[in-house]
């Protein structure tokens, strides 16, 4: 909010969403629509608010969230516990078809399938860890962003190098997710939108908490991309604030865009 006041209020008015904690300690959701108000000779004069109580549109949203991660993470171990293991055995038979054709012409057919199959368990084990990223351990942040730079650059051809100066301990597995995820996404516009071949994630830790920084030096990101009218966005900024941290857009000179996930850590 602090941020919000210091820049100029768009005319057409603008929409927050934040906490708000009670005397009592409860906490709940409020959306804060923001309209400026002028003088009849074009100045502008004060600033109106309309506040509402949305805690509990908040909490069933946070709930869909829930279950999609859950979802996601039983798909990903029935990829990788399953669907691997019946491929690893089909690599099995054919090497041994290959072994009894040998010095046949079919020999040959029978090493490609084995080859082929190979080539699918190793994606597939990077789709089972895509969907299910992060452990229980606090370094799991860490060593999640870091193999998530690692696949980008050899799935989609591109230099993507992750950064931490020191150690950032993330106690609450579902931050870490969110954190990750917030990742993900941002590497994807970055790719998809900003056509970008150099991409860096930094993870930092300060005295007032802790910050994920994605740069690229792509296309930068379309007018509408700094607001929120894209779903990817959206979600990113839900996904922020339901860790208590803020989301935040940049662009890059001469090129380039970056998105900036400040939270706190708490032990």
């Amino acid at each position: 909010m602090r941020q919000f006041f210091s820049e100029r209020i768009p005319s057409q008015g603008s929409e927050h969403s934040y906490r708000v904690v009670r005397a009592d300690r409860s906490v709940r959701w409020v959306l804060d629509r923001t309209f400026p108000v002028y003088e009849h000779t074009g100045g502008f004069r004060r600033v109106v608010g309309i506040v509402r109580d949305v805690t509990e549109a908040k909490e069933l949203e946070k709930e869909l969230l829930s279950i999609s991660e859950r979802e996601q993470r039983r798909i990903g171990q029935d990829l990788h516990d399953d669907l691997c293991q019946q491929l690893a055995g089909i690599e099995f038979l054919s090497k041994a078809l290959q072994q009894q054709l040998d010095g046949q012409p079919q020999a040959l057919k029978a090493e490609e399938i084995a080859r082929l199959i190979r080539s699918a368990i190793g994606y597939t084990r990077q789709l089972a860890r895509g969907l299910s990223p992060m452990e229980l351990e606090p370094e799991a942040l860490m060593r999640g962003l870091r193999a998530l730079a690692a696949r980008t650059s050899e799935v989609f051809n591109v230099h993507c190098e992750f950064e931490c100066p020191a150690n950032v301990l993330v106690q609450d597995p579902s931050v870490s997710t969110h954190l990750y995820r917030i990742a993900q996404e941002a590497l994807t516009n970055s790719i998809k939108h900003g056509q970008a071949t150099r991409i860096k994630i930094v993870l930092s830790a300060g005295p007032e908490g802790a910050q994920l920084c994605i740069n690229d030096n792509g296309k930068g990101l379309p007018g509408e991309g700094l607001g929120s009218s894209g779903m990817g966005l959206r979600i990113m900024r839900y996904r922020a604030d339901m860790i208590g941290g803020s989301l935040t857009f940049g662009v890059n000179r001469p090129s380039g865009a970056t998105v900036q996930c400040a939270f706190p850590l708490t032990a």
